[in-house]
């Protein structure tokens, strides 16, 4: 039985590219550049050396339906089986399949998303959390990855803002899933330790941080100073401090509302910090406008 493929492309791919003017896959906004659903029987090759793939800024997602496949990169093989999705770019240093004729058949869809930093976006949540996501079942992720690619058909002709809107809610809901599985397997301190390193710029204390993910104080503490060498304290004032005289030097804010965006719970609380660490009060530290004079008119 022949594979069953069913593949359809965007006018991007199609497009003439010595044609003048602007082509429709240089434009900024998120599109479909190409997707597919597929069949592999059982006895034959299915194997790609995706770093040997030279189409810049495209990023592959790819759900298994059904059989196995294995993602191998420089951390070794990543089993994905039903229900995982897939994430590469072009060109990444990675091959995907089964090197040995398949033992069942394999049954999977893709799509391929361009623009102007979606390849960035899916690379990254593939560093944080690995090329394969393991969902789970009856997760919806799969459905809207269906109906993105309806979406995306040529028959369609949907505007390319209602395209673009749900590519970027694909990816948010992408990162999302990925974020959740890792919190899914931490223990409730883990989970504290995550937020204060992912969200230092959150207010709240490590005592009611610690609260809230129903560990004590002392508890949480302790671990964190263990496990990442430095007081929990230390780390969420650096990155305060961090930020603040970053939007110290580069805004006008106010410093009620520099302290309030970086942090702290008040602009005193910011003055002391900003003042330990530069020995300037957050107002002297901050670089004066350059006043640019306006041209001479031209002599006559």
């Amino acid at each position: 039985m022949p594979p069953e493929r069913l593949v359809f492309r965007d006018m991007a791919a199609a497009s003439d590219p010595h044609r003048p003017g602007p082509r429709p896959e240089d434009s900024a906004w998120w599109h479909v550049r190409g997707f597919g659903r597929e069949t592999h029987p059982a006895g034959k090759t299915y194997w790609w050396d995706n770093a040997r793939r030279r189409q810049a800024g495209l990023a592959v997602v790819q759900h298994t339906r059904s059989g196995s496949i294995v993602v191998r990169d420089a951390d070794g093989d990543h089993p994905a089986g039903p229900g995982t999705l897939t994430l590469f770019c072009h060109g990444d240093p990675l091959r995907y399949g089964q090197p040995q004729p398949l033992a069942t058949p394999y049954v999977c869809r893709w799509v391929g998303l361009a623009g102007a930093g979606v390849d960035a976006h899916v690379r990254e949540i593939a560093r944080q959390h690995g090329p394969v996501l393991d969902l789970g079942e009856d997760h919806p992720l799969p459905d809207r990855l269906e109906a993105l690619m309806l979406l995306a058909e040529p028959g369609r002709r949907a505007d390319p803002s209602e395209l673009a809107s749900a590519i970027h809610r694909f990816v948010i809901d992408l990162g999302k899933a990925a974020e959740d599985r890792l919190l899914d397997r931490l223990t409730p301190i883990d989970r504290a330790i995550h937020a204060i390193q992912s969200r230092p710029h959150d207010p709240a204390s490590v005592k009611e941080i610690a609260a809230r993910f129903g560990v004590s104080r002392e508890h949480l503490s302790r671990a964190f100073a263990q496990r990442v060498g430095r007081s929990a304290h230390e780390v969420q004032t650096e990155a305060r401090c961090r930020l603040a005289l970053s939007l110290l030097r580069e805004t006008r804010l106010p410093i009620a509302e520099v302290a309030r965006q970086s942090g702290f719970v008040n602009a005193p609380s910011l003055a002391r910090h900003v003042r330990a660490l530069t020995n300037r009060s957050p107002t002297a530290y901050r670089l004066p406008r350059k006043l640019i004079a306006p041209p001479k008119p031209p002599s006559t």
